[in-house]
């Protein structure tokens, strides 16, 4: 049984990171048409997370960005109990794991915090606070695998696609406080 926990954890750590990525097809997809919002979002750090965003107000679209940035995160939590699940007498590993759960559920808290924000006009202050909070927790998470080396990091794609999202609407919203 404990020969299958390293292939346990990694058909979930590959499942979670699968779920994570966006739809791929066989054939490219059609040309979008120009959004309105496409310099917006040709200002963010990772664009094409940006280009399929609704909303053609700046504002907005930070707000959309971010409450994707923390629907992703919310999907990882389960995942991430399920994987932490298969090292049942590794205790750092467990330790570990259990730092990125609690750190992930506060990235998720600030985001709703930071959309929250945006939805009610609030201080552009406030909301670059909780976002920037939100990215430091993802980066946490990765932080926690690298003070013990001899850990892998189950979570490395996840914690960097989740990352660039975050980082995205920090951006976005770091946009629109430029030009309020």
């Amino acid at each position: 049984m404990a020969s299958s926990s390293p292939f346990l954890l990694l058909s979930s750590a590959s499942l979670l990171f699968l779920l994570l990525l966006p739809p791929t097809t066989t054939a490219p997809p059609p040309p979008r048409p120009p959004s309105p919002h496409q310099p917006l979002c040709l200002s963010a750090p990772y664009p094409l997370l940006c280009a399929d965003l609704p909303s053609p107000a700046p504002r907005s679209l930070a707000e959309n960005s971010a409450r994707a940035a923390a629907a992703k995160i919310s999907a990882a939590l389960p995942a991430l109990k399920r994987i932490r699940a298969g090292f049942p007498g590794n205790r750092r590993m467990a330790s570990t794991l259990d730092v990125c759960a609690e750190v992930y559920a506060d990235a998720v808290d600030s985001l709703s915090t930071a959309v929250d924000a945006l939805r009610a006009a609030g201080d552009m202050s406030d909301v670059m606070i909780h976002l920037s909070a939100s990215l430091t927790d993802v980066g946490t998470c990765d932080d926690a695998f690298d003070e013990d080396p001899s850990l892998p990091n189950p979570l490395a794609k996840i914690s960097r696609n989740l990352n660039r999202l975050v980082t995205n609407s920090l951006a976005l919203a770091s946009a629109v406080k430029r030009n309020v």
